[in-house]
């Protein structure tokens, strides 16, 4: 009871620093044509292409896999996701514990602010690479950064683009897609659109 008690007053927590100082800004955040509508039918074919993944495995008999590959606190966390996928993924999933406390980095540190400084002081030639850059509001992000509009995990992707660019800005010129398997770092190919072809195929067993 205590531990539900504390789910929702954290949500409602969320929801009320999300509603006073970012969603007034989500206007400006990419997909121009978001909607609720748009959002609960994407979500439900995530849900169909779940299910479908999930049939394939236990049809397979690679339930085995998971035991074998995947380390026991992560195989906690896969029953997570699932159970969050399958009831229906919530607008913002950002919020959802086992999602906040594994992919998503909120707050602002010394971190975001070295990373933030960073960006700002790189060449002419990569900021315009970033200038095309806009945040997704996709999951309902904080935006800790005012100066690139974005939240905290995104300026660590940028700052990472940046690091990259600074090395091998020859990749913004390829017109092939680079297509990674089993990365989790689905978000590039949003940041990356503006500079590079990048396709993600993710094939864990999440």
């Amino acid at each position: 009871m205590l531990a539900r008690t504390r789910y929702f007053a954290r949500k409602v927590k969320y929801r009320l620093i999300r509603l006073l100082r970012y969603a007034p800004s989500y206007h400006s955040l990419d997909p121009q044509d978001y909607s609720l509508a748009r959002f609960k039918a994407e979500a439900s074919m995530a849900k169909k292409v779940h299910q479908d993944m999930l049939h394939c495995i236990n049809t397979e008999g690679s339930e085995r896999s998971e035991a074998d590959h995947i380390h026991p606190t992560w195989q906690t966390y896969l029953r997570q996701f699932r159970q969050v996928m399958m009831s229906g993924l919530p607008e913002y999933f950002f919020d959802e514990p086992v999602i906040r406390s594994t992919m998503v980095r909120r707050g602002w540190t010394q971190t975001q602010q070295y990373e933030q400084d960073y960006i700002q002081r790189c060449s002419p030639t990569v900021q315009n690479y970033l200038a095309a850059f806009r945040e997704s509001r996709v999951g309902g992000p904080f935006l800790e950064s005012t100066v690139y509009h974005c939240s905290a995990n995104s300026l660590g992707h940028l700052y990472y683009l940046v690091r990259i660019l600074e090395n091998h800005l020859t990749i913004v010129e390829r017109e092939h897609t680079v297509v990674e398997f089993g990365g989790v770092w689905e978000f590039c190919s949003h940041l990356c659109q503006s500079c590079a072809r990048y396709d993600v195929c993710n094939c864990g067993l999440a």
